[in-house]
């Protein structure tokens, strides 16, 4: 398992050792719903923000985003792009596969008099089989007594956003709140972000008939 993903993979095999699953089809919306009922199970949501804690104590006081994802699709999801509005991707990289059940964390950090604002998709499916392109992004301004911290989160056909329009996205980013969610195709994102130098990002895709 790579060092920046927490948790272990939940499949077929993790859903036939439960007793309301032996002898039942299992379908990838009931590896998400049990991902979804197993979000913070064996400490696996601790381990992830620790580490993006050591990532953020490692960088310094600068401003920046402890950025954690979830995964409960029923699926793998792997990672497509990333785009900066302002700053960059910390040390660590971003997790390439985030299985069903696990947290994947990074560092988004400011640059000089800059905030943190960037966002990152995820390639996943839906539960038609249909591919679909997840988008998570944060705001952390660098000036807060003049502007808001904001989530922002989209789902969109495969391949969206290799031609996105980034300058209007930008906005849209801006526009939002603390929290923002999308349901779209059987699919639902949520996003939110704490206020701090050094805030929390925590992104959730799933399966919406999971819930």
């Amino acid at each position: 398992m790579a060092y920046n993903v927490f948790g272990n993979a939940i499949t077929d095999a993790t859903l036939k050792a439960l007793p309301e699953y032996q002898n039942k089809t299992i379908t990838r919306t009931d590896r998400a719903r049990v991902a979804y009922m197993k979000k913070n199970a064996d400490n696996k949501d601790v381990n992830a923000r620790q580490y993006v804690k050591g990532l953020r104590d490692k960088y310094g006081s600068n401003d920046s985003v402890q950025c954690l994802i979830y995964n409960a699709t029923g699926d793998p999801v792997t990672f497509v792009l990333s785009h900066d509005f302002q700053g960059s991707l910390g040390e660590s990289p971003f997790p390439i596969t985030i299985e069903n059940g696990q947290w994947g964390g990074f560092l988004h950090v400011s640059w000089l008099f800059t905030g943190s604002i960037g966002g990152v998709v995820y390639r996943g499916k839906n539960c038609y089989d249909e591919e679909c392109d997840w988008f998570f992004a944060w705001n952390n301004p660098y000036n807060k007594s003049g502007y808001k911290s904001t989530a922002y989160v989209a789902i969109h056909p495969k391949g969206y956003y290799s031609d996105a329009d980034w300058g209007s996205m930008f906005g849209t980013v801006l526009s939002t709140d603390v929290t923002h969610s999308c349901v779209w195709n059987g699919c639902l994102a949520n996003g939110a972000v704490g206020r701090l130098d050094s805030a929390v990002f925590e992104g959730l895709m799933i399966d919406s008939h999971a819930l």
